[in-house]
């Protein structure tokens, strides 16, 4: 199992907030298929998520210096489990009209992403 060693408060008792931006874009182009936000449970919410949520990222177990965090479980988006209505966790800030990549992850996730925006 892999620990993301992140500190789950600030030194003066606030909790610690991860959000992660991800641009999906055509490499070595301006063309930007999406860009979603996803909001990372912090350690503290482990007994509810579990270690499904995360994994050792590019520099793997050995280096611990980076993890990866999976919005997606099991074909289903990462929801706020304590929230009343469970809102997702993660969400398409913009979205390429007919993209096959946004087509992919909205299969990937069920049709559960919600896309706020067409570009």
């Amino acid at each position: 199992m892999f620990n993301a060693d992140l500190p789950t408060r600030y030194s003066d008792g606030r909790i610690t907030l991860t959000y992660v931006i991800l641009v999906i874009h055509k490499h070595f182009s301006d063309r930007i298929d999406a860009i979603l936000l996803t909001c990372v449970p912090n350690g503290e919410l482990f007994e509810i998520y579990g270690a499904k949520i995360s994994r050792a990222g590019k520099g793997g177990r050995e280096r611990r210096k980076d993890f990866r965090f999976k919005y997606i479980v099991d074909g289903d988006v990462l929801r706020f489990k304590l929230l009343t209505g469970y809102p997702p966790r993660a969400e398409i800030i913009t979205a390429l009209k007919g993209s096959k990549v946004v087509e992919r992850l909205l299969n990937l996730s069920n049709n559960q992403l919600r896309i706020n925006r067409w570009h």
